[in-house]
């Protein structure tokens, strides 16, 4: 009989190949030292930057065994300071975007074949050199702090750089640009109670995080790239760059864009000398409104009594932007009167001069994207809440059998708080279309160790 079908091989190959080394040292067990090197190579890379060497180096000193800190050991139980430089190396691009490639195609109704992609043998890592400076202290054996200042300078950044068409190409991926990052990390743990039979603790973590574009290609100063919807300004950070929307004309109903190099508030009145009701591509300019969120961070606590415990744990994002393509569908006049589903707010549609409203009468159809559908997708969230309780230990003793029975019941992403009219502000992404939301979630368990 025939055997089983053959598995089916891939139609690509990426290798790698690594080695590193490690050195650890010691002094007095006071300070602490690390140094790592690595050599990576890739094949995505071009023969000539295919390999490339990253270092690391890290220094701790704990400051608590130092004599002149005995002192403070009463109330400061943990004191130590922490620095550290380092390299790495990003690869994440295709497979053979080093190579030159040739496509398949229709010509004159006969197959032919085409110049898809130029070489570039120079291509090689990104890489991101990285400084950390913190500290981590205890207070009274219940208050714990973690503090971390980080400075990340990315350089040679892979970027699909536009080519003049006369090249017979639009994009080339390249070595180019720089780009910085800087923020600050903070941790702290609080044991606001901790006795037999109570227990009572909150913790919460922030980051704060800022990035500015040091270089670009060309000699530019900036590049606006109207696919992705970002603006590349030297000096400055990510920011979006579309069509700032300015309103809907109360007498009309049409709706409102500001020229290019104006901005400003939703309006509901007509200014020719600042706005146009005509949309076009010359609309696009940079939005001010940050790519990335700078805030982030979550908080929680525990509270224990006896055998009951109580836990919740928060997350939030603040600054956050999102393009709602999903609301953008939603509040489509096209859409509308071929019979989609609509969101609600198309109830509020302008309908006669006077009306105060930001979607536009039915008889106007915009099928460009703009700042109405970039929305404020800060969030506070809700995503875990547990509410457990273990049987007594000595009935657990007295089975000589059981050693530990817990019931619970835990709720997962409960509630929301947030701006944003789309499916989930959570999501990983700039641009929100078709995306399934995070789901809510109840689970009773029971738990039963032997």
């Amino acid at each position: 009989p025939p055997g089983p079908a053959p598995e089916s091989e891939p139609t690509y190959k990426y290798e790698s190949f690594s080695f590193s080394g490690r050195a650890d040292y010691d002094l007095k067990q006071k300070s602490y030292a690390t140094f790592t090197g690595r050599s990576d190579a890739s094949s995505r890379f071009g023969k000539s930057n295919r390999r490339a060497m990253f270092y690391s180096g890290g220094v701790m000193w704990d400051m608590m065994q130092e004599a002149f800190m005995r002192p403070a050991s009463t109330w400061l139980t943990n004191l130590q300071l922490k620095a550290s430089v380092g390299s790495t190396g990003n690869s994440s691009i295709g497979n053979y975007t080093h190579l030159s490639l040739s496509g398949n195609t229709q010509y004159g109704g006969e197959q032919a074949s085409y110049y898809a992609q130029f070489p570039n043998s120079d291509l090689g890592w990104e890489k991101q050199i990285q400084t950390n400076v913190g500290l981590t202290a205890s207070f009274f054996g219940k208050l714990t702090l973690d503090f971390n200042w980080y400075n990340r300078k990315t350089k040679n950044m892979l970027m699909s750089m536009p080519l003049p068409y006369t090249t017979g190409m639009s994009a080339m991926m390249k070595n180019i640009g720089e780009m910085t990052n800087r923020g600050i990390e903070v941790e702290i743990n609080y044991d606001i109670v901790r006795t037999k039979d109570w227990y009572v603790n909150f913790h919460t973590t922030y980051s704060y995080n800022t990035n500015k574009i040091d270089k670009l290609f060309y000699g530019l100063d900036q590049w606006d790239n109207k696919g992705a919807l970002i603006s590349y300004i030297v000096g400055k950070g990510l920011n979006y760059y579309m069509p700032i929307f300015a309103g809907v004309d109360e007498q009309d109903g049409a709706p409102m864009w500001y020229k290019n190099g104006y901005k400003g508030d939703i309006v509901h009145e007509y200014n020719p000398e600042t706005m146009t009701k005509t949309y076009s591509d010359d609309l696009y300019q940079d939005t001010g409104v940050k790519y990335k969120p700078s805030h982030n961070g979550g908080f929680g606590f525990t509270i224990g009594w006896k055998g009951l415990t109580l836990n919740a744990d928060f997350a939030y994002v603040l600054g956050k932007h999102m393009v709602n393509m999903d609301y953008f569908y939603a509040t489509s006049a096209i859409n509308a009167t071929a019979g989609f589903n609509q969101s609600k707010d198309m109830l509020n549609v302008w309908k006669k001069p006077g009306d105060i409203t930001d979607l536009p009468g039915m008889n106007y159809s915009v099928s460009g994207l703009d700042t109405r559908v970039l929305q404020n997708a800060s969030f506070l969230r809700l995503k875990n809440l547990t509410l457990a309780y273990d049987l007594p230990k000595t009935w657990m003793a007295a089975t000589r059998f059981f050693e530990n029975v817990r019931f619970s019941f835990t709720g997962r992403n409960i509630f929301t708080i947030t701006k944003y009219k789309g499916g989930d502000p959570e999501l990983d992404s700039n641009l929100a279309l078709g995306f399934f939301p995070g789901t809510r979630q109840y689970t009773l368990g029971v738990e039963v160790t032997f």
